[in-house]
Order: C-alpha cells, then sequence, then structure tokens
C-alpha cells in the first residue's frame, strides 16, 4: 500500500442523501459529500450530520434517518440526541440505547433512526454463512478455486481452455454476502465432471467437488438466492421499499421452513 492509498484510508466518507415527495412523486438528491482525516467516531459524524442538516435549513422537515448499522454510525445517531458533551464520555452511555429513538432534540421534530434493511439482511445472512459448519468446507474449497483462477496464469488458462472464457468463477468479498452466492451459482452451474477432470490433471485434487458437495451446493444456491432477491428488492433507488420489509420477512421465513424440511443444510 502506497503512501496516497495509506492517506485514503484515513479519510471518513460521509454522504447524506434526502428523499421527498414533490406534487406526490418521490425525488431524490445528493445533499452532501464530505470527507475528512482522523478517527472515524460517532461524534465526528454527528457533528458533520449536524452542520449538513443546519446548512441545508431542513432541520424542521427531517422525518427519518436510515443508516447503515456500523457501530459508529450508530453511535452518531445516539449522539445527537445528547445535550451535554460530558454524558457523551461516559462509556456506560452506549450501553442498550435504543438507537430507533426519535432525534427531537438534534432536529426538533420528532424523527425516527431507521437501520438499513439491506444492510441487517446482509449481516444476518453474512453471519448465518460463518456459522454454517456443515457447509464450510464446501464454501472454502469455491473461494480456493475462484483465487487459483484470478491468481495463477497457467492454470487460468488450462480452465478456459477446458470449460470456456466465459465462466471465470468471480471472487468474492468479505463484506458482501452475495459475492459468495455468485461465485457459488457460478460453479453450480459448471459441468463438474469436466471441472473434476481438470482439477485432477493439474494436481489440485484438494479442491474436487465430491456428490455430497455437488448436492450441498445446489441446495445452497436455492436457499441463498430469495435473500440475494429480497436485497436487490429493497435497494430500489426510484421507489419506496420499506413497506417491503414485512411481506418479504414473512415470505423468507416460509421458505426458510420449507427448507429444513427438504434440505440435508440443516441437517
Amino acid at each position: 500500500m502506497n503512501i496516497y492509498q495509506q492517506f485514503l484510508t484515513c479519510l471518513l466518507r460521509v454522504g447524506v442523501t434526502v428523499h421527498s415527495f414533490h406534487d406526490g412523486k418521490p425525488e431524490s438528491h445528493l445533499l452532501a459529500f464530505q470527507t475528512f482525516a482522523g478517527s472515524h467516531t460517532g461524534q465526528k459524524i454527528a457533528d458533520s450530520l449536524e452542520t449538513i442538516i443546519s446548512d441545508s435549513n431542513i432541520t424542521s422537515k427531517i422525518r427519518s434517518i436510515v443508516t447503515d448499522n456500523a457501530s459508529n454510525m450508530r453511535r452518531a445517531m445516539t449522539v445527537l440526541l445528547e445535550d451535554s458533551a460530558s454524558e457523551v464520555d461516559d462509556p456506560s452511555l452506549w450501553e442498550d440505547q435504543d438507537d430507533a429513538g426519535d432525534l427531537l432534540s438534534a432536529v426538533g421534530v420528532d424523527c425516527q433512526h431507521v437501520s438499513c434493511f439491506a444492510h441487517s439482511l446482509q449481516l444476518v445472512v453474512h453471519d448465518g454463512l460463518g456459522n454454517l459448519t456443515v457447509a464450510r468446507s464446501l464454501i472454502a474449497k469455491c473461494s480456493k478455486l475462484a483465487n487459483l483462477i484470478h491468481q495463477s496464469a497457467l492454470f487460468r488458462s488450462a480452465y478456459e481452455a477446458a470449460l470456456g472464457s466465459g465462466k471465470i468463477v468471480p471472487s468474492s468479498n468479505e463484506t458482501r454476502w452475495n459475492s459468495t452466492l455468485r461465485q457459488l451459482q457460478c460453479i453450480a452451474n459448471l459441468d463438474q465432471p469436466t471441472l473434476n477432470a481438470l482439477l485432477r490433471d493439474t494436481n489440485h485434487e484438494n479442491l474436487i467437488l465430491t456428490v455430497k458437495d455437488s448436492s450441498l451446493l445446489q441446495e445452497l444456491v436455492q436457499i441463498l438466492t430469495p435473500f440475494a432477491e429480497a436485497t436487490d428488492l429493497t435497494q430500489g433507488q426510484k421507489m419506496v421499499t420499506i413497506s417491503c420489509v414485512v411481506p418479504i420477512l414473512l415470505s423468507l421465513n416460509n421458505l426458510l421452513e420449507l427448507a429444513v424440511q427438504n434440505t440435508s443444510v440443516y441437517t
């Protein structure tokens, strides 16, 4: 990492968008995008948001604030509720806080802090995959196969010759569980006998998918696909999505109950 990359990692980036209705039509605008150096503390984020709200003259117009679930963002929302700086420094302040409380002291009107549903879903699925011990070995194999394709020019050449250049397995991102799904989907759609023959010929027998692996792979893709669809649906930019949350949760719950009965992932 060079000095410029190191400097960029030290900058906090805060983007603020506003969403409203005008003549019955939803509108969205980028209100502010700021960067500042130093620790990414909740206090700094709170100060930045308070300044943006004040400078934009929208103090009395805010009804809800939606953020991700990062601890510093939750803390920032709590800081906005406090009147005393000394209370902010109390370590016990952050225990058992109701992050969905109103921001009356900050913006002068009843206002809610709403955690982003798509991000909440991301955290739930990410943790679920991490605790799914029965599939841990399979997911590790798929990740190692993707890394091998991207890191070894020799293996990638053999892979493309055997399976086609348009079937490269994408890398996964630790902070985006749906990248793991895309990786699993790609491998599930490959010709398994051809893939295993390639791995055997190139001395990568440890990555060969067994019959049990292949069956488990198909089940994982089937289970995770609805979560990806729910994530995409609730990230819509030109429509109101909060009304979709309850139906989505009920649908996912029903799908999981069926999956418990019909798949081996949970056994």
